[in-house]
């Protein structure tokens, strides 16, 4: 009985890490203010989705493993930045106009 419980237990951590997913959020202050994030993939094609305040420009510059700039991208044209390649990136959000929270999720 006690052996099943735990492989129950264990069943669900399991799930339930494999279901959660990924996200940084953050604040952005004022115009010309900025926030960062590293982002790690193993995957070949992941795709990254922001959430900011209505009324607010916010734009995304990405950013590969040795500092190219692989992409800027305007948030009010789409909330949707798609990577490819896996490794490292880094993840540069900047107000365009306005202030508030942002989310990335992936």
């Amino acid at each position: 009985m006690k052996k099943s419980l735990l492989l129950l237990i264990l069943c669900m951590l399991f799930s339930f890490s494999m279901a959660r997913a990924d996200f940084m959020k953050g604040y952005l202050d004022e115009m010309g203010d900025s926030d960062y994030f590293l982002l790690y993939t193993d995957k070949d094609k992941i795709e990254v989705e922001f959430d900011y305040p209505s009324g607010s420009s916010f734009w995304v510059l990405i950013l590969g493993e040795t500092g190219e700039k692989l992409g800027y991208f305007d948030l009010t044209e789409g909330e949707i930045i798609k990577l490819t390649g896996g490794g490292y990136f880094t993840v540069v959000i900047i107000s365009h106009q306005g202030d508030g929270k942002w989310t990335a999720y992936w």
